[in-house]
């Protein structure tokens, strides 16, 4: 970060609004469910494009929906993703800047506002308390209950992230309340089955897969219906293997090449085994709401906090600001307002809070930096020249701890994407590339040239990056095992 600031403020300083939801009716306030998926990638979606049918139910979901194309997420890590998400500040200005950050007071969270307007609120996490979704973390601010995992359904879970038992205990919920019209619910839903599976016999693992489910979707999209490579020797198989190989990369001893193209197939299918599962009993999810009577007044929200890489461009996991990792899901059912539809524009994760502000009838605050979402008709009109908003410079980072071999900067105004990487392992500089993202949305070649672009950029980057934000919290500390449980998910090395 020093070397960055000081490399870029010795640079020259470079010197349509859309239509947004439908307004909410004063008189009925709908219930609302977010659902975040974590480490989903938009494009292994079958409604983003995927052939490999990983999806049914949410595609199905997505035809009754308002799908927004380019939603992205501020960075590739689950602590600031949720942050946006939850409070519609960009997480950097909100002072989650490390991996032991919590959620300043300053920071208000969506669940405050709706609690305080009368809302029932409720949430159901794959997360310690310590995790990145945890209560310690700032996260249970506003709900009447917050419950992490391993949650207890009818037949108990699994695995320490099972979204099936994540469904059971939500429905039950949705049982067991006595719901009044004029007293709404608002339930956040947080999964990790798509996640890698944490290593070791603390968290049920049944394999040294680095994505684990059950046998039977395990291997459901495996060449020949079985795993054919091992992952690494315990204590380092798994998802370890894999923080084990991106290791080796950092340090330049190892890269996409010496992989195995067809073990690369199958970290991929069993990676699309983890959609499949979320899927069927996201499917689930939605029949409960149908059975209890909920699902015409209840405004369903789906979304991710980051993707997965694959080796599209350095890493595995997700440590990289790339397409893969930053491009998420965002659908939303409203089956009272409003036809679905597809929307074009790029959109943030900060927009989920001001939205769901919007949605139960409260003005989202100034202090927000996310806008409400636009509408299904936002391109049409926007084409008619009613866009008067100002164009948006999408601003990410990837900062963890100082043992990762990384921190990482980007800004993307629409066409141009400029990535800064601070490399710190094994030896310490910086790497600066622009993008055509445009002519070159997988972001393969970075340009040369454009020196006047570059410079105005790194400007621009320099001053986002000195911009003042909230006060953060004292850090959390981490006991042993809560460490254990980290560095198992792959976030401690």
């Amino acid at each position: 970060m020093r070397l960055l600031l000081s490399v870029l403020l010795l640079l020259p300083l470079a010197g349509v609004g859309c239509s947004e939801l439908p307004a909410q009716s004063e008189h009925s306030r709908p219930n609302i469910l977010l659902l975040s998926i974590d480490t989903l990638r938009a494009d292994h979606l079958g409604c983003y494009g995927y052939a490999r049918k990983t999806s049914p139910n949410l595609d199905r979901f997505a035809a009754q929906s308002v799908r927004y194309q380019n939603a992205f997420a501020p960075a590739p890590w689950t602590l600031p993703s949720h942050v946006a998400m939850l409070s519609g500040w960009h997480p950097y200005d909100a002072g989650i800047r490390k991996s032991r950050d919590s959620i300043s007071p300053e920071v208000r969270l969506v669940s405050e506002w709706l609690q305080e307007a009368g809302y029932r609120t409720a949430a159901f996490v794959d997360s310690a308390p310590v995790g990145y979704v945890g209560a310690r973390r700032g996260f249970g601010r506003g709900f009447e209950s917050y419950a992490h995992a391993p949650h207890r359904g009818q037949g108990g879970a699994r695995y320490i992230h099972d979204m099936a038992a994540t469904v059971d205990a939500t429905v039950g919920w949705l049982r067991a309340e006595e719901f009044e019209a004029n007293r709404p619910f608002f339930l956040f839903l947080h999964t990790k089955s798509v996640h890698s599976t944490p290593s070791g016999p603390t968290f049920f693992t049944q394999s040294d897969a680095p994505y684990d489910k059950p046998e039977a979707y395990r291997t459901r999209f495996l060449p020949g219906g079985r795993m054919q490579f091992r992952w690494g020797e315990p204590p380092q198989s798994g998802s370890a293997h894999l923080l084990l190989l991106n290791g080796l990369i950092a340090k330049g001893v190892f890269n996409a090449g010496k992989f195995p193209p067809k073990q690369l197939e199958e970290l991929i299918g069993l990676y699309d085994a983890g959609i499949y599962y979320t899927d069927e009993h996201f499917g689930r999810l939605l029949d409960g709401l149908r059975e209890q009577g909920l699902e015409q007044n209840t405004v369903v929200l789906v979304t991710s906090d980051h993707g997965e890489a694959f080796l599209d461009h350095r890493f595995f996991l997700h440590k990289e600001l790339r397409p893969a990792l930053l491009r998420v899901p965002l659908m939303i059912r409203d089956p009272r307002r409003f036809e679905p539809g597809v929307v074009e524009q790029r959109v943030e994760l900060a927009d989920v809070a001001p939205t769901i502000l919007e949605l139960a009838g409260i003005a989202p605050p100034e202090a927000m930096s996310g806008r409400v979402l636009p509408g299904p008709d936002a391109g049409a009109q926007a084409n008619a020249g009613v866009d008067a908003r100002e164009p948006r410079t999408l601003f990410s980072y990837y900062r963890y701890t100082e043992a990762e071999s990384h921190d990482a900067y980007a800004l993307d105004d629409g066409q141009f994407k400029l990535i800064v990487r601070e490399e710190r392992k094994p030896q310490s500089g910086s790497v600066v590339e622009l993008y055509d993202s445009r002519a070159d949305p997988g972001e393969r070649t970075p340009l040369a040239g454009e020196e006047l672009r570059r410079e105005a950029l790194l400007a621009q980057l320099a001053r986002r990056l000195e911009a003042p934000g909230a006060t953060p919290s004292e850090p959390i500390e981490l006991s042993d095992d809560e460490r254990q449980r980290l560095r198992a998910l792959g976030y401690l090395e």
